[in-house]
């Protein structure tokens, strides 16, 4: 925060203000990614494309991928009125340095699944707690189980805890951003798992 505060105040990057609708920063999203820790930084930036947001963004990305603590610097472009974080629309999403996931494994005793996760994805804030909710799951789920997940994300909690076990996995979620993650961790299982 700091970094990005200083490069801000160099750039003279301001903040939005929701009552005029003027201003460069809406909104800044961190993901820490663990076995890293490195950050995915997402700018949620008050203009409509990258050419409008130009060339203060530009100047801003140039500054921040220069600190080795940044894992990727994303730019999410949303105006209008309202207090909506993201703007949903895949266009509206700019990868301006690193790759485009960080990557998080879930219960590494047991499944060890790695799971690809962007900014435009939800993940859950304390992954710790999240675990030790999937092993406080795991025991009932009875083998040979039909699962369906709803509001899956990217299939962490069927993927974790019931696809080695189960006959059938069905995820469903309403966020595309959410399918090529999953098909990303399907393609790793083992083969007789990833059916």
């Amino acid at each position: 925060v700091e970094v990005l505060q200083r490069e801000m105040l160099d750039l003279g990057v301001s903040g939005y203000n929701e009552f005029s609708g003027v201003g460069h920063l809406r909104y800044v999203q961190m993901m820490v990614e663990r076995h890293s820790n490195r950050v995915q930084l997402t700018l949620v930036w008050n203009a409509d494309n990258y050419r409008r947001a130009s060339p203060t963004v530009q100047l801003l990305v140039k500054k921040l991928k220069l600190y080795p603590m940044f894992h990727s610097l994303w730019i999410n472009f949303r105006t209008g009125p309202g207090n909506v974080i993201f703007n949903r629309d895949p266009k509206a999403w700019h990868l301006a340095h690193g790759p485009p996931y960080v990557r998080e494994t879930i219960l590494p005793q047991s499944a060890n699944l790695s799971f690809p996760i962007g900014p435009n994805m939800f993940r859950q804030g304390n992954l710790e707690q999240f675990e030790a909710m999937l092993r406080a799951i795991q025991p009932f789920i009875p083998p040979k189980s039909r699962v369906c997940e709803l509001y899956a994300g990217a299939g962490m909690i069927g993927l974790s805890t019931a696809a080695s076990t189960c006959e059938w996995l069905r995820c469903s979620d309403e966020n595309p951003a959410n399918l090529e993650a999953f098909l990303q961790v399907k393609r790793r299982m083992p083969s007789d798992t990833a059916q």
